[in-house]
């Protein structure tokens, strides 16, 4: 008689699939996450458009949502009624661990940063639809070098679209500049303003006397300017 082949599943898959009621599903009182209206309606618009394409974390031992409440207040919206079945990662955990993986989910800064030439590469493809990527135009700003490259995606950029050796370049001189900064002084010695929108950030240039479609100022230049529209009124 054969002998059962052994099981290849990982021992380091905790979690069981089951399907259960909404109604079992507690959220956190404690979870320390929330979501902007404008970051809801991304959210909303990609549930709608692509289904939950994966499994709500939960706790059967406290019946607490352990990851995924923004996409359940969502999903809850979306069905219209307040009991409805749906398929979940059930975990067995004490209160603590459990409030321990609920922050550890949701940490920015557990999850690593964009590898920017690749993601660069993937927002070309998708030209004027950053939203379809969970992205709106400002949020550029700030992922590409502090907001160093945002203006690569403006909608009036020749293109539409990266310019993928303009990052390369960028990048370079920034490491450049790191390397003096710890040489000299000991570290990163510049600000980033970060505007709502392009024509908020150019009109804010345009008020300093300075030139809108510049994107990087010498901290005396600017400070000069500033000191000139206090003067002058």
């Amino acid at each position: 008689m054969a002998k059962a082949a052994k099981s290849r599943a990982t021992k380091h898959q905790t979690f069981t699939a089951r399907t259960i009621r909404r109604c079992l599903i507690t959220n956190a009182p404690y979870n320390p996450r929330i979501i902007g209206d404008d970051s809801r309606k991304r959210l909303k618009k990609k549930l709608k458009k692509t289904g939950l394409v994966e499994p709500l974390i939960w706790n059967e031992t406290t019946g607490n949502l352990v990851g995924g409440h923004q996409r359940l207040s969502v999903l809850d919206e979306i069905e219209g009624r307040s009991d409805y079945e749906l398929t979940v990662a059930a975990v067995r955990l004490p209160e603590a661990k459990e409030k321990s993986l609920n922050v550890f989910l949701n940490n920015p800064a557990a999850m690593g940063e964009w590898d920017e030439e690749r993601l660069a590469e993937i927002v070309k493809e998708f030209g004027d639809a950053p939203d379809e990527l969970g992205f709106d135009a400002a949020d550029f700003d700030v992922i590409f070098e502090n907001g160093e490259l945002g203006g690569l995606f403006d909608d009036k950029n020749d293109g539409g679209a990266a310019d993928i050796e303009a990052i390369r370049k960028m990048k370079e001189v920034r490491k450049e500049h790191v390397e003096k900064s710890d040489a000299t002084e000991g570290g990163d010695h510049y600000a980033v303003l970060v505007f709502p929108s392009k024509a908020i950030r150019d009109a804010f240039l345009r008020w300093c006397g300075m030139e809108p479609g510049q994107r990087f100022f010498e901290g005396a230049a600017m400070t000069a300017a500033l000191g000139k529209v206090m003067r002058d009124g």
